[in-house]
């Protein structure tokens, strides 16, 4: 069996104040075949997964881009075409394939292209024809639309936020698709809209048990894959919706059922399972009660295209006097030159962050001491890694522990603080600049994780985001939408 695959992913934020270029797309690494060896440790951890699914069934592997880039506004329109036709090319010289594997996001928008995945399913069924088999992994911030739904056979979304799950959602891929060509599998779907915006952690209670109830679901006779798609709040494109995807073996009455039924648990859980946020002096003083604590600067998140670079966070630890505290990762290239130039063990008057108008705050004054600098940083989750860039540890007084980086990213891992010298485990407050997936690897340092909401990119106030492509009639702008889920 001869399996093609790629990977094309990021997720476009409509109101973030910076494009996504290609730099953005090689910043994180890019490779064209060679993913699945070169970049097996990082983002090409999922295509040398899927080689070894691939291979130790005796099959065959075919492997196109691998492309990456940090949450921003949308795509360049060049960069978009450029990535597609390069997939599209590799396909077509892969040609005859039994079969095509995408990993997406499904929430990328470039200009002129508003569902950058239908956009390339069309394509991709346009050359291997009707019969051949596509099958795709989907962030669970993703949006489910007509185009993706008419040319993929199979879409399985994560279930999990933080996204702990993504190779054993890809594994499901694989085994369906290896079904439909050995196994006469006939893959039926059904996606069923719920009109609401938000932010639904899975590690909430009420979440944890809807995961629990879909992975239940899969054990019924006929169910193949049941997903959630949260959707992407700030995605602003006609359409853009959560909801539930249900794939059953050839039974559209029990796929319709199942994703109603899904649907109608995720729309009654929308308030109870939302994310409870807080201000940052509230986060502070709840934290100081109980440390260690780690608090989400949640609008100031890369990994939702915010520019990184937020300094509210660091005037609330100022103003609460806090001692024995640890803020990152802020990207501000310039700074961290500066710190370059003036190298380690240094004290200087700098200016921190505050670089992009209000959603930034104002530049942050301080006097610090250069403690560390790595000109490759990275951190780290078991052995999957994410590169920092150029990293500085700054201390601030009272003691103030500050990681300034030229990369943006969002807090993955605790080795972005520790991978630099920074021992979190005196501190009584730890701030990253992430909204969930730091979850993870933090929960094990603390279980007094609070999430703090301030001015910014990523505004938690749903109701008040300014779309104008994408409908209006959502929850909880609307209380009783129309496709509410009930």
């Amino acid at each position: 069996m001869h399996i093609f695959a790629a990977q094309l992913f990021t997720e476009s934020n409509s109101f973030s104040p910076f494009p996504t270029d290609a730099a953005a797309f090689q910043a994180f690494g890019f490779w064209r075949g060679t993913a699945s060896t070169d970049g097996a440790n990082g983002q090409g951890a999922a295509l040398a997964e899927l080689r070894r699914l691939t291979e130790s069934n005796g099959g065959r592997l075919s492997e196109s881009i691998c492309a990456f880039a940090q949450p921003a506004g949308p795509t360049k329109a060049e960069v978009y075409v450029a990535l597609k036709a390069q997939i599209l090319e590799d396909l077509q010289v892969a040609m005859p394939v039994n079969a095509v594997l995408l990993i997406l996001h499904g929430a990328m928008i470039a200009e002129g292209f508003d569902d950058c995945e239908g956009d390339l399913l069309t394509s991709v069924r346009t050359i291997v024809g009707p019969s051949v088999p596509i099958g795709v992994t989907l962030d669970l911030h993703c949006h489910i639309t007509a185009s993706m739904l008419a040319n993929a056979d199979i879409m399985i979304a994560y279930k999990e936020y933080p996204h702990v799950d993504m190779i054993p959602r890809l594994r499901e891929v694989f085994v369906l698709i290896w079904g439909m060509l050995n196994s006469g599998i006939r893959p039926v779907t059904c996606f069923v809209p719920c009109s609401m915006v938000g932010l639904w952690p899975t590690t909430n209670p009420a979440m944890r048990q809807l995961v629990l109830d879909m992975i239940a679901l899969e054990s019924d006779p006929g169910v193949l894959s049941v997903s959630l798609a949260h959707g992407f709040p700030w995605g602003d494109i006609t359409g853009a919706t959560a909801g539930a995807l249900c794939i059953t073996d050839n039974n559209p009455t029990l796929a319709n059922a199942t994703a109603h039924r899904i649907a109608g648990q995720f729309w009654g859980l929308r308030e109870s399972a939302r994310t409870k946020h807080i201000s940052f002096a509230d986060a502070i003083a709840r934290g100081r009660q109980a440390p260690p604590a780690v608090i989400a600067d949640m609008a100031d998140n890369p990994g939702g295209g915010a520019p990184g670079d937020s300094t509210f966070a660091l005037t609330a630890l100022q103003e609460a006097g806090i001692a024995q505290a640890a803020f990152g990762c802020v990207c501000d290239p310039e700074t961290v030159a500066l710190c370059f130039a003036a190298g380690e063990g240094a004290q200087l008057k700098l200016v921190i962050g505050g670089t992009h108008g209000a959603v930034s705050g104002q530049p942050f004054c301080c006097k610090a001491r250069i403690m560390r600098l790595i000109p490759q940083h990275i951190q780290s989750v078991k052995r999957w890694t994410s590169p920092l860039g150029s990293a500085v540890w700054l201390r601030l007084e009272p003691e103030i522990d500050v990681v300034v980086c030229n990369l943006r990213n969002q807090v993955y891992g605790q080795t972005a603080f520790t991978g630099l010298g920074i021992d979190l485990s005196g501190k009584q407050i730890i701030i990253v600049k992430s909204t969930q997936n730091f979850y993870a690897d933090f929960k094990e340092l603390s279980r007094n994780i609070l999430y703090a909401n301030s001015p910014g990119a990523l505004t938690t106030d749903f109701g008040m985001i300014p779309f104008i492509r994408r409908s209006m009639d959502f929850w909880p702008r609307v209380q009783t939408p129309t496709g509410s889920g009930d």
